[in-house]
């Protein structure tokens, strides 16, 4: 008996090992096949038709250029109507007539009391807050919480632990709170246009984990809702 022991400690360890695998495969529960609107992406100086073109090759429906920390007038959308057409005009009304949403950068966590006391003195501006995984959930969920004018948008970075803890864990949970003031919001600079096509596809992998209501609304919906301007998604 003594003898057969280390091969039953090993197969334990085995099947344990194996549970915690399964525990991590992600179940797929729905399919989204439409455009993506993504509702914060940060284009730089340099690159910046290559970028946009790239954008529209994956399948972006809109690249929102505004309002960023530094904002040239090359990337402002009366601009860019002119330049690209179809990835700034796919709705019923011109990009430029869009809503202007607050982007409070640069940001850290010390700076949440100023900016809760700044959107509370200003009930009818809509600010939006990217890259959520840089910031302690807690704190930012009670910031979300205090401001009914905050949204939050799901990043690369966000979207890669949404996937590894498969829609579940205290970044989940901060999503399932903020609802229908959350969107795809890239926060890609220069650096980050480069892997926007993995962008994309972790952002599909995460979003066919969710009901198909919460795929759309997240995929492109609540982003028409924040900057009030229709696109051509089914």
């Amino acid at each position: 008996m003594n003898a057969l022991k280390p091969f039953i400690l090993t197969a334990f360890l085995l099947a344990c090992t194996g549970q915690a695998v399964q525990a991590q495969s992600c179940k797929p529960i729905s399919q989204f096949e439409g455009l993506f609107f993504d509702a914060g992406a940060f284009v730089g100086d340099q690159n910046m038709e290559r970028s946009l073109e790239n954008a529209l090759v994956e399948g972006v429906e809109k690249v929102v250029l505004f309002p960023a920390p530094v904002t040239q007038p090359a990337n402002r959308p009366r601009a860019l109507e002119k330049v690209f057409p179809d990835l700034v005009l796919r709705g019923a009304s011109p990009w430029s007539k869009a809503s202007p949403v607050i982007w409070p950068e640069p940001l850290d966590i010390t700076m949440f009391g100023s900016l809760a006391d700044e959107m509370a003195r200003h009930p009818d501006r809509t600010y939006l807050i990217s890259h959520l995984s840089r910031f302690d959930p807690k704190q930012l969920s009670k910031l979300l919480d205090k401001a009914p004018n905050l949204w939050l948008g799901l990043s690369w970075e966000d979207l890669k632990i949404l996937n590894k803890q498969c829609a579940n864990g205290p970044l989940q949970s901060l999503v399932d709170q903020a609802d229908g003031r959350l969107v795809f919001a890239s926060f890609g600079q220069d650096r980050h246009w480069q892997n926007y096509k993995k962008t994309i596809q972790s952002l599909r992998n995460y979003i066919a984990l969710l009901s198909e209501e919460k795929s759309e609304a997240i995929a492109f919906r609540n982003a028409e809702r924040l900057y009030k301007v229709a696109v051509n998604a089914p």
